[in-house]
């Protein structure tokens, strides 16, 4: 399980991207990152 990395990722990339950027598309990265081997 990699929720610890997952939150880190997202923590990190809310804490750096600016606010108009969704939360999905943030979503969207880990998953694909997390996916790709």
């Amino acid at each position: 399980m990699a929720n610890s990395a997952m939150t880190g990722a997202l923590l990190r990339g809310l804490s750096s991207a600016p606010d108009r950027v969704p939360v999905q598309l943030m979503l969207v990265r880990v998953l694909r990152t997390e996916s790709l081997p």
